[in-house]
């Protein structure tokens, strides 16, 4: 059944990289919001500061002298001689910045001030909070506040305190902006920075699906590879590029590759020979018969058996009978190399399958085998221990199955031991036999 895409394993590892990066740069892009307008925020403020103190400068440069309340009905502020209270252009003339508001408090009180409502009337006359009050013109200490409220509208604004040649306190220049001002500039910096996080998640994005398509692809193969496994495919291969790998997945692969020889040693394998066992030879021959049909070579399929094994187990004991099975298997086996193949087909007999063997040349081959094995030396502890072969080979068929052809050869096998042994016996009923003293005379 095909998985969706959030259950497959492409869509969970997209997940668990697009997200954390979508999420980092949310973060960032808030984080990066707050850091500005907190830098923002404190650019204003040294900004009101600074006009603030140069109001400050410039009444104590322009008008010499302390700060005085003069009247009893009607009541001026002078600067030394100078009526402040009149002179409403010089706070606008003070001002550095369009959007900077100025206001100069007696005491308290809003004495002059850019400050206007919608009708165009300054905020005359109408007081300081109790909270400025105590923060500012109690301490004598300067203050800003981010929020506030001035006729409906949000200021951040520098509450500067004047002092008296005595060190008295007697006012306040209070230098304004408005607080949408300040997210108005921040908006500036939000869309390239949002653009730049979007950019950075595309870009991290595309390298984490090529990467996942890349790890799915090598998972793919190893699934592939395991499948066939499990199946009963031994002959299955993995790529060099994965087994070089060296990583988890290069390391699964390697594994894959082990546990592929270990099944194949058990399943293909004989154990105490190591050489291929019959259910192995079984599944080769009829190979080699399938080739015989499409192709019109012939092959030949020979049953061989050692002689009186039997009696080397009665007389040597049974580990005596696995060091001579183990001996002859290796004989044969090295003199099988290209020629075709053996496999153990039981106790003490083994399948021998000659490709591309004509009667005549299989007969030849089984001849040097069975002298092989005659004059192999297999010693036990201490004790040389003789052994010899009797063999029956037959033409492999492509007209009948697999396990006639064998049938006949074991016939063969079977005249061959009725002969007297230690001979090769094909379909022809010729035995082939040579005394191992003439064999020696013979220089074979």
């Amino acid at each position: 059944m095909r998985k969706s895409f959030r259950g497959s394993l492409r869509g969970k590892l997209l997940t668990m990289t697009v997200l954390p990066m979508l999420a980092l740069a949310c973060l960032i892009l808030i984080g990066s919001i707050v850091l500005i307008n907190h830098s923002l925020r404190l650019r204003e403020q040294k900004e009101l500061e600074k006009n603030a103190r140069l109001v400050a400068e410039k009444l104590d440069e322009l008008f010499p002298g302390d700060y005085r309340l003069v009247g009893t009905e009607a009541l001026y502020v002078y600067k030394g001689e100078h009526i402040l209270s009149d002179d409403r252009e010089l706070l606008d003339s003070l001002k550095l910045f369009e959007d900077f508001e100025l206001t100069f408090f007696y005491q308290d009180t809003r004495i002059l001030t850019t400050l206007c409502d919608e009708a165009g009337e300054r905020f005359i006359g109408t007081g300081a909070s109790l909270l400025v009050q105590r923060d500012v013109l109690e301490t004598g200490e300067a203050k800003c506040y981010s929020k506030v409220d001035v006729n409906g509208e949000r200021y951040q604004v520098y509450y500067l305190p004047l002092l008296q040649k005595d060190g008295s306190v007697v006012g306040m220049i209070g230098a304004a902006c408005p607080v949408e001002s300040g997210f108005i500039s921040i908006a500036g910096y939000i869309f390239p920075l949002s653009v730049l996080c979007i950019a950075a998640i595309l870009f991290a994005a595309w390298i984490s699906v090529g990467y996942t398509q890349k790890l799915v692809g090598q998972i793919g193969q190893l699934k592939s590879f395991m499948n066939s496994v499990a199946k009963g495919n031994l002959s299955v291969d993995l790529g060099e590029k994965i087994l070089k790998q060296q990583d988890e997945i290069g390391e699964l692969g390697r594994i894959g590759l082990e546990m592929k020889s270990s099944l194949r040693r058990m399943v293909e394998l004989d154990e105490l020979t190591q050489i291929n066992n019959r259910r192995y030879g079984q599944k080769r021959v009829e190979l080699v018969r399938q080739r015989v049909v499409e192709t019109g070579v012939n092959c030949c399929v020979a049953i061989a058996d050692i002689d009186f094994f039997k009696r080397v187990n009665d007389t040597y004991g049974h580990e005596a009978g696995d060091a001579v099975l183990r001996a002859v298997a290796a004989t044969i086996k090295e003199g099988m190399r290209g020629n075709g193949f053996v496999a153990r087909w039981g106790g003490e007999e083994f399948l021998l399958v000659f490709e591309h063997h004509e009667l005549a040349q299989a007969v030849a081959e089984l001849e040097k085998l069975r002298l092989a094995v005659e004059v192999m030396q297999t010693e036990f502890e201490k004790v040389v221990i003789p052994v010899t072969m009797s063999i029956g080979v037959a033409v492999l068929s492509e007209q009948e199955h697999i396990d006639e052809s064998i049938k006949r050869a074991d016939e063969c096998l079977y005249r061959a031991k009725e002969g007297g042994r230690n001979q090769v016996v094909d379909e022809s009923h010729s035995v082939r036999k040579r005394e191992r003293g003439q064999d020696a005379k013979d220089g074979v």
